[in-house]
């Protein structure tokens, strides 16, 4: 389980039988638009198919083969939502009293709650779900993003629970139902595997004498302070998923067309922040070097870019920020900066723009500066073979063999005082050098000026 991966909150529902927390739970699940998922229900059927079977419910090792075997899914149906057990309807036939008591016994069993638990957790992996049961938020998902245990007094769960099955045309005396609670909650508490318990970080509800309306409302409160006070928490998952898709296509294309490899991977760091300084040779060599590393990362483009509307918002999707080419772009360095300092990556290229023959050029001042400035690690990258494929000023690619290759990364100083020419000139022409030890022939710089030391 990954709660960061979430793109919307798991709100645990747990509590005794007739406390409300299907009815709170589903009516919950509609308001956020979030799925529901009813776990008793799963129980149910476990119990409900093991009896179609024959199958008496205390022989242990044949209820769990019929729990491993089970196939339970959930429908959205008109008024309600609809249960299927091995792909029959059995939203009705689950319901029934002999069913609930199997339910209660099945339920003890370690390996019908292993294969349940299983499906539910692929139930509510992505978040966006409202789950009640017994152990949600306790063993299913003790991450869950709101935990709440429903609880409501002996007498108000049996009258509520007869209220039920008078409704459905069951005849039972309330006695009799309270009987039956009472010895639910026994076998709930006391059993070895996942006993009924609120979860330690659980809000405890008590729904005596208060309306549906006023619980769910009470819940509902609880999953809005929960969102509001972690936005950036699932706008993070969904940035993270988006561009993990597009680096994931820019890779497997980039593999089917060009043949890229990638050779030395082990180089990068386990973790942020670090800088990823690569060649420019063609257009494609920033999505090539970005796609090479597993972190997600963070890129400049020519502002120029931006101002195509639909192109431009894609960019910024990505983790692409304008920059200003053939000037000291301070806002450019100051989201540069800002990457860094909140652990993230940042692929740069040094040159500043694209060379003319795919051949190494001097560097620009601003990759030394930021990675100066913040003293974090740089990676350097060798794009080998993006020339052939689209050199500068062709309007369509060819198809060439692409390599990326990852160096081990430079230790870089912080520097907060004043940077002089030399040492920016130094301290780039030290990462343009670590580039260059991974370029072909073809590739190196024609001539190189005299480079000062670094330090």
């Amino acid at each position: 389980m990954d709660g960061f991966r979430r793109t919307a909150p798991v709100v645990a529902i747990d509590g005794p039988v007739g406390a409300g927390k299907s009815t709170v739970a589903r009516l919950l699940a509609q308001r956020l638009g979030y799925r529901y998922v009813d776990t008793g229900a799963m129980y149910r059927s476990v119990a409900l198919v093991a009896m179609q079977q024959g199958i008496d419910l205390d022989d242990e090792a044949a209820v769990v083969t019929v729990a491993n075997a089970l196939r339970v899914e959930f429908q959205a149906g008109p008024d309600q939502q609809r249960v299927l057990a091995n792909g029959m309807d059995v939203t009705d036939a689950v319901r029934s009293p002999e069913v609930s008591d199997g339910a209660s016994i099945v339920s003890v069993y370690a390996g019908v709650r292993r294969a349940m638990v299983a499906i539910q957790r692929r139930l509510g992996r992505d978040g966006g779900v409202v789950m009640e049961g017994r152990d949600i938020g306790t063993v299913v998902f003790p991450d869950a993003d709101v935990k709440v245990f429903l609880d409501a007094t002996l007498e108000e769960r049996s009258r509520r629970r007869y209220e039920e099955l008078r409704s459905r045309g069951v005849p039972v005396e309330l006695a009799s139902v309270r009987r039956t609670e009472e010895e639910r909650d026994r076998r709930d508490a006391t059993r070895t595997h996942s006993p009924l318990r609120p979860a330690a970080d659980a809000v405890i509800i008590d729904s005596t004498g208060r309306s549906v309306e006023e619980t769910v409302a009470n819940v509902l409160e609880l999953v809005m302070q929960v969102t509001a006070s972690r936005p950036d928490r699932f706008r993070a998952a969904v940035a993270e998923g988006w561009y993990q898709f597009w680096r994931s296509f820019v890779v497997l294309l980039a593999k089917v067309a060009f043949r890229m490899k990638v050779e030395g991977r082990e180089h990068e760091p386990a973790r942020g922040p670090f800088i990823v300084a690569g060649n420019h040779a063609s257009a494609i060599d920033p999505p090539l070097a970005g796609g090479a590393i597993r972190h997600r990362a963070s890129y400049m483009a020519k502002d120029e870019l931006f101002a195509v509307p639909v192109l431009g918002a894609w960019l910024r999707s990505v983790g692409v920020f304008p920059v200003k080419r053939g000037q000291a772009d301070r806002r450019a360095i100051r989201r540069s900066l800002q990457v860094l300092e909140q652990g993230g990556v940042l692929v740069m290229f040094p040159e500043g723009t694209r060379s003319e023959d795919g051949r190494l050029r001097d560097p620009e001042p601003g990759a030394a500066l930021i990675a100066l400035r913040t003293g974090v690690p740089v990676l350097p990258v060798a794009v080998v073979g993006s020339q052939r494929i689209l050199p500068k000023n062709a309007r369509w690619p060819r198809f060439a063999q692409v390599v990326v290759r990852i160096g081990p990364p430079l230790s870089v100083p912080r520097i907060e005082g004043r940077l002089d020419h030399d040492v920016l000139d130094a301290w780039g022409r030290t990462i343009m050098d670590a580039i260059a030890a991974m370029l072909p022939q073809d590739q190196q710089p024609r001539e190189r000026s005299p480079r000062a030391p670094a330090g």
